[in-house]
């Protein structure tokens, strides 16, 4: 005889449930992805302080087995100096049931001691009693770091365009070009002017010039090589360094970002602003000169006879040709 079958209110219920158990896997799954993006590591224990679970993170971090984490095993990752200081730490956060937070250093799966900040929080039962503690470790050592590297290139970045800044370009232009020189390798810079860029300043203000310079900026650095050096000279011009490119190269490269420039169109507070056009200069190396100022006078001075001739055009330097000495 068959058993009989779950009415549909239980069976509706045993759905439910279901569905909930998969929507929280899933949802500690993506928060599990995202704290460990972030260089963090997720751990729980029991109410004791003893791992009782896998800790997927920890155990990437520090290269333990399962069975090195649980119990109390997991301290042994922790440096000799600082495991009396964090168990006397552990033992007055469960006397208090209350939350902590400390520091040790933790040794990574290659042996290294990263410096670690952690803090940890009681999951109380109904009763008052703790159930279970959950917490998560931040490599301070990984944070610092991307600190360092955040701070650098803000000062190499210009903030409204995003593209590297003036001091970037003084210090890269001349590595590339000792680079160039050794490799006997031709270079092109490529000078940029927004034309009648004050009609934008002056008719929608500031603040839809930025727009303007904002969407060129990325629009270079979405149509340039990899290799390429996008900088933003200053107001509203533009240096661009190609390194192994020579002057027919150049010029059909910026003949193709000065058409995407035309077909840009930028809004600004519901309103699209005219269309962006430049004049552009080209020089090369070492045919229009063999240093950092010697280069962006010959391309600057082309880019003012673009103006000159007429705006929205390209012209190449007419700098007699020089040979590096």
């Amino acid at each position: 005889m068959s058993p009989p079958s779950p009415s549909p209110a239980a069976a509706q219920a045993v759905g439910m449930d279901r569905s909930a158990e998969d929507a929280r896997r899933r949802a500690e799954q993506r928060y599990r992805a995202l704290v460990a993006a972030i260089g963090q590591i997720v751990w729980t224990t029991d109410a004791n302080g003893e791992v009782i679970e896998d800790l997927p993170e920890w155990r990437a971090f520090t290269g333990q087995s399962p069975d090195d984490i649980k119990g109390s095993g997991w301290i042994v990752a922790l440096h000799p100096e600082d495991r009396d200081r964090t168990a006397a730490v552990w033992a007055a956060a469960r006397q208090r049931r209350g939350a902590y937070e400390t520091e040790y250093r933790l040794r990574r799966h290659d042996g290294e001691y990263r410096h670690v900040s952690v803090r940890g929080v009681p999951i109380v039962a109904e009763d008052g009693s703790v159930r279970e503690w959950v917490g998560i470790c931040t490599d301070m050592t990984a944070v610092q770091a991307r600190m360092v590297e955040e701070l650098r290139a803000q000062a190499v970045r210009d903030p409204v365009t995003g593209l590297f800044n003036r001091q970037y370009l003084d210090e890269t232009l001349a590595r590339e070009l000792r680079r160039a020189r050794r490799r006997r390798a031709p270079l092109s810079l490529i000078m940029l002017d927004i034309d009648h860029f004050k009609i934008f300043n002056d008719t929608w203000g500031h603040a839809a010039g930025d727009e303007v310079l904002k969407a060129l900026g990325k629009l270079l650095r979405a149509t340039m090589r990899g290799s390429d050096i996008a900088c933003r000279y200053g107001g509203e011009e533009f240096v661009l360094v190609l390194p192994d490119t020579d002057l027919a190269i150049a010029l059909q490269s910026v003949e193709r970002i000065c058409r995407e420039i035309k077909r840009k169109r930028c809004s600004y507070r519901g309103q699209t602003l005219p269309s962006i056009a430049v004049s552009a200069g080209i020089a090369q190396y070492p045919r229009h000169g063999a240093l950092s100022a010697e280069l962006l006078r010959a391309a600057d001075e082309a880019m003012y006879a673009a103006k000159r001739a007429g705006r929205d055009r390209i012209e190449v330097s007419t700098r007699p040709e020089r040979r590096p000495s």
